[in-house]
């Protein structure tokens, strides 16, 4: 009773926290800052930039913190606020649509930018270019945001890239008066353009419009030059390496249209902050916005102290780095913890049917006691399944279906109740479903691969054991029949040499002939009981030996040297069965390693590059494109299979 309750009290506490970290973090975690920018490094004094989201309220009243956080250690901080009234009213985009964004890359270009969109305040106009070999003013500004979104979606690929001409034709379409702000997003350098650079940064100087530019994968010598132009107009560069980095890109962008607050950090001599992460923080009327920001790569800002925090640089942007809501990490979490509730939970009811078993047998044993006793027998405690299970276990067994499955968990030594089986695979198929739509991040894929899975697996398991213990029952019966041939030399009888064969065995032959002999103390003939145990260990071998004991029966002759040829033949047929499965075990384990290659590569790809699979899950076709490959897989792994079983 006492590890029960510890496994109960185990449970309660993972499902505690799992609900803690479900619904109890993000009322305490802040929220994201669109971005935040070193924009000053003076000695040992960095100044900070942290953009807000456009819809966060910066006024004159509003009170602001702020902390910032460097290697691990917290250092003094100064916020000063940029009001909102100082924010943009307008934002003109311009999308590169050339040859090299065909594809995955245009769609997810296109999703980035509709979210960009919808994200901008309702007061703010947009604009929309699309340029490849030609620059396209597809909308002039407007607050009628569907429109700009019905361009966007009908935009498609051409070939060469206008970059030069397209930010000029930008900068006329954007009007200053509005403090419009231009964002470009690009993913190769200038091809096409009648402009050139030094064209391009005079514009954006004398014009006085931030040109903003989210560059997809670009070269270091291409990331020169659309520095060049960012600041030349007092712009952002912002880099994305694939479509999650792109999201995260224009999600930043939005931040340049909010308020801003500029922080000003001292960092103390012991803190080592050259080229390691800061997390700064302001708080705006008692809310938090966070985000996280990679310092120079200084002398002056080496420290003669070092902490034990420091953050990782890789795959982030040496300017901003914006803080996730939720992370992949995140979702590990989130599966170990359900996997620990699946496992605790499982051990406390094993621990407790264990112990409801053991009080059962003391009741029995008390029973029988009071009935000798008394002579007043009543009815002998059992154990029972719970109400629902029973209830759903005896509708169930007026379905066509009850007699197999039922069959299947008595041959596989399964000792639970329909009912009971189908709600552990049930239960399966939903944990599994869980677990994969946290890792994948989709929902209604992780239930229809967690419901597939959790159904085959289970399945295959209960196979499993069905085809172990009759393995078992092939490998056993050639000994089985020997010692009944010397029981009938010592004058027992056939009933007789079955009983004394079976209570001297272990296995799992003598398992299934005391049953038979236990159907034979019922009423039935010792041949009926026999081909049943043959029926349920789908044994050919013990079901011609019966044919050739009921033929001894009609015609007569010695039945143990019937019984000794019969051993003979059996464990021949056995040495023979072993040897072609011995020489047929390359082309199976080749069918095995075959099928294991393309979901191990996935896997492995699935943690290596996320991105670089997740077009399976994140679009229409990918999903299409997953089922037309996994029909034919497994139509080929079970052809496989088919010709690597060889039927002796």
């Amino acid at each position: 009773m006492v590890a029960h309750r510890a496994l109960v009290n185990a449970f309660v506490a993972i499902a505690a926290v799992l609900l803690g970290v479900t619904f109890g973090a993000p009322a305490a975690r802040a929220d994201d800052a669109r971005s935040v920018q070193v924009v000053d490094q003076t000695g040992r004094t960095v100044t900070f930039m942290v953009y807000l989201d456009p819809s966060v309220p910066l006024e004159a009243g509003s009170t602001v913190t702020s902390s910032v956080i460097v290697s691990g250690v917290e250092v003094p901080s100064e916020p000063t606020k940029i009001a909102d009234a100082a924010a943009s009213k307008e934002a003109v985009l311009a999308l590169d649509v050339s040859g090299s964004m065909r594809g995955s890359r245009l769609t997810a270009a296109k999703e980035a930018a509709v979210n960009y969109v919808n994200s901008l305040p309702a007061d703010v106009e947009i604009g929309l270019l699309s340029f490849n070999n030609v620059v396209t003013v597809d909308v002039q500004p407007t607050t009628d945001k569907e429109a700009v979104i019905a361009a966007i979606e009908g935009l498609e690929a051409g070939r060469k890239t206008a970059l030069y001409d397209a930010i000029i034709s930008g900068l006329g379409v954007a009007d200053p008066a509005k403090g419009a702000r231009l964002l470009v997003l690009s993913d190769g350098g200038d091809s096409a353009s009648t402009s050139t650079l030094d064209q391009v940064n005079a514009a954006a100087s004398a014009k006085g419009v931030p040109v903003d530019i989210v560059a997809l994968t670009p070269s270091p010598s291409h990331e020169v030059l659309l520095q060049q132009i960012a600041d030349e107009s007092g712009g952002q560069v912002l880099l994305a390496q694939d479509a999650t980095g792109l999201k995260a890109a224009f999600e930043q962008a939005t931040g340049s249209l909010g308020g801003k607050v500029k922080v000003v950090s001292e960092i103390p001599q012991n803190v080592d902050a050259s080229n390691r992460f800061a997390v700064v923080a302001v708080g705006v009327d008692g809310t938090d916005y966070r985000g996280t920001a990679q310092m120079p790569e200084t002398d002056a800002l080496a420290g003669n102290g070092t902490s034990p925090i420091t953050f990782p640089a890789a795959g982030d942007s040496p300017a901003t780095t914006p803080l996730t809501t939720q992370t992949s990490t995140d979702a590990w979490i989130y599966a170990l913890l359900i996997a620990l509730i699946v496992i605790v939970g499982a051990l406390a009811i094993a621990s407790f049917r264990r112990q409801q078993r053991a009080r059962l047998r003391v009741e029995q044993v008390l029973w029988y006691s009071t009935a000798i006793t008394s002579g007043e027998y009543g009815k002998r405690p059992e154990l029972g399944d719970s109400s629902l299970l029973a209830g759903l276990d005896k509708w169930m067994s007026t379905q066509g279906w009850y007699a197999t499955t039922d069959s299947r968990l008595d041959n596989a030594g399964v000792r639970i109740s329909v009912a009971t089986w189908l709600a552990i695979r049930v239960v399966a198929a939903l944990v599994l479903s869980v677990i994969i739509g946290l890792l994948l991040g989709n929902v209604w894929i992780g239930l229809a691969i967690g419901i597939i899975l959790g159904w085959f697996v289970s399945g295959v398991w209960l196979s499993s054991r069905e085809s172990a213990r009759r393995r078992q029952f092939e490998t056993e019966l050639p000994d089985f029949l020997m010692l009944m041939a010397s029981s009938l030399r010592a004058g027992l009888s056939v009933q007789q040499a079955l009983d004394s064969a079976a209570s001297e065995g272990t296995g799992e032959v003598s398992r299934q002939i005391r049953r038979a002999m236990s159907e034979v103390q019922m009423g039935s003939t010792v041949e009926d009981s026999l081909l049943r145990v043959s029926d349920r260990m789908q044994n050919d071998d013990l079901k011609w030996t019966v044919t050739a004991l009921a033929i001894q029966r009609e015609v007569g002759g010695n039945l143990s040297n019937i019984l000794d040829t019969a051993a003979a033949t059996v464990k021949s047929r056995f040495e023979l069965r072993r040897e072609v499965r011995t020489l047929s075990a390359e082309g199976r384990l080749s069918g095995w390693v075959l099928a294991a290659l393309p979901i191990g590569l996935f896997a492995y790809m699935l943690v290596a590059n996320r991105d670089y699979v997740s077009f399976f899950w994140t679009t229409t076709i990918g999903v299409v494109s997953l089922i037309v490959i996994c029909v034919p897989f497994i139509v080929g792994f079970i052809w496989m299979r088919r010709i690597a079983r060889i039927e002796v």
